[in-house]
């Protein structure tokens, strides 16, 4: 495969850097993943040491007219945008069916939390997307190119390229509504093409009186066995008469029915933290570098499940 002109730079310059760039063992430049969010974040692990490996689905390869990677192959890593990051070597090339790769190999990918069960749940949702685009169906038994690399050249700084060069940054004491607006879209088409947020659900519970006002309420969302209060509050002169205490327990009891296993929140020093914490929320985190000072804490709970009968 011929190295892209544009790409040509920066393989000159791994050659003078290495004296390793023949051109006979270019393989490809290639983003990782299928969306800008996971190719910056896969990029992000290599350059940082901890990503050593990679995996495509073998018929992929074949329905590219592409051949398999093989030890020796030189490529160059590149973010979404198609500017150069560093050259690989790949170093093994292992042809494994999906339910038989090896704990030591999700390790080295290094995705998630580097474990197997995390490989397994991020690669499964891979490989059913680029399957459902080519109208195949995934299975547990595709064989599943494995490679192993190392990074040969990264440079410590690159010179921008011309786009880069004249982008302007502006700076804002408000949020410009068509920007935020624009910003906010965009970063949540990126997360949906990322993962599967349609998963998230609604959670929430209200208190009324007998006129039907409401008194108070709950509301968050959940997501698996995960649930977050994102609200609670009640009418000032409701409070003290044990609302909230209500609506938490229904708010958890809902969740729990639900399958969610822990639940967890945020709070200001000035809020409720004393209150959540004798409901058996925990503090896992807390941010002691706002003004006056007032602390958010980030507070967690288990949720016991209810006994099967």
């Amino acid at each position: 495969m011929p190295i892209a002109p544009a790409l040509l730079p920066f393989w000159q310059a791994f050659a003078a850097a290495t004296g390793k760039a023949d051109v006979a063992r270019f393989y490809e430049a290639f983003a990782f993943g299928d969306s800008e969010a996971l190719a910056d974040e896969l990029a992000s692990l290599v350059l940082a040491g901890v990503k050593r490996a990679t995996a495509g689905a073998v018929w992929s390869y074949e329905a590219d007219g592409q051949r398999l990677p093989a030890p020796g192959d030189l490529s160059i890593v590149t973010n979404w945008a198609g500017e150069p990051l560093c050259v690989i070597e790949t170093t093994r090339v292992d042809l494994v069916p999906f339910n038989q790769v090896s704990a030591e190999f999700a390790a080295a990918e290094g995705e998630g939390d580097a474990s197997l069960a995390s490989w397994r749940e991020g690669h499964r949702a891979y490989f059913t997307r680029e399957c459902v685009a080519s109208g195949r169906v995934f299975s547990e038994d595709m064989l599943v190119s494995c490679e192993r690399f190392e990074v040969v050249f990264q440079p410590s700084s690159w010179p921008e390229s011309d786009a880069i060069s004249q982008i302007q940054i502006t700076t804002h004491d408000n949020h410009p509504v068509a920007e935020s607006v624009m910003v906010d879209e965009g970063i949540g088409a990126a997360n949906l093409a990322a993962a599967p947020l349609h998963e998230v659900m609604p959670l929430a519970c209200f208190a009324h009186g007998a006129d039907g006002v409401v008194l108070g309420g709950a509301v968050g969302r959940r997501w698996g066995a995960c649930c977050e209060l994102q609200q609670l509050w009640v009418m000032p002169t409701q409070r003290r008469q044990g609302i909230a205490k209500k609506l938490m327990a229904v708010f958890e009891q809902q969740a729990q029915s639900k399958g969610c296993t822990s639940c967890f929140l945020e709070t200001f020093s000035f809020q409720a933290p004393g209150f959540y914490g004798e409901l058996g929320y925990a503090i896992s985190f807390e941010n002691k570098a706002f003004p006056h000072g007032i602390v958010k804490y980030h507070m967690v709970k288990a949720l016991e499940q209810p006994a099967l009968t």
